[in-house]
């Protein structure tokens, strides 16, 4: 708390009266006043943020793989796909959270998923016209 502004007004809060300079640890920094040694910056959002929970910038969000995802399960082979839609909506989720290594894995397994449903319809594809081929040739 500040000092009262007048002798006598002890044990009365000073509304009006400035916030101290610098502010206090864990509260937001006010306008106009220097940081104090030892307080924590702001959170995104204006909160207070605990010790240790922000850090500085953060590492870029690994890429999601969303839409890749969904055309694979649209063009090419829908279970995997799917699976593919799954771990793409997880990386931005784990990365919000602050998981950085999940997040990381989450894309690597979406990107897997793709690059399966994408070899598993172009395998399809080329037996379905070499299939059809040979049945028109063939008649």
């Amino acid at each position: 708390m500040t000092q009262p502004p007048n002798p006598g007004d002890e044990g009365k809060e000073s509304w009006g009266s400035p916030p101290p300079p610098g502010g206090e640890p864990g509260y937001p920094q006010a306008p106009g006043y220097p940081q104090a040694p030892g307080a924590y910056p702001p959170a995104p959002g204006g909160y207070p943020a605990a010790p240790g929970e922000y850090g500085g910038p953060q590492a870029p969000m690994p890429q999601t793989w969303l839409v890749p995802a969904i055309l694979a399960t649209l063009l090419c082979f829908t279970p995997t796909g799917v699976a593919a839609i799954v771990f793409a909506s997880q990386t931005s989720s784990k990365y919000n959270r602050g998981d950085l290594a999940g997040a990381q894995q989450a894309s690597n397994r979406a990107r897997l998923l793709v690059l399966v449903s994408v070899g598993i319809g172009l395998v399809g594809t080329v037996i379905f016209v070499a299939v059809a081929a040979s049945r028109s040739s063939g008649s």
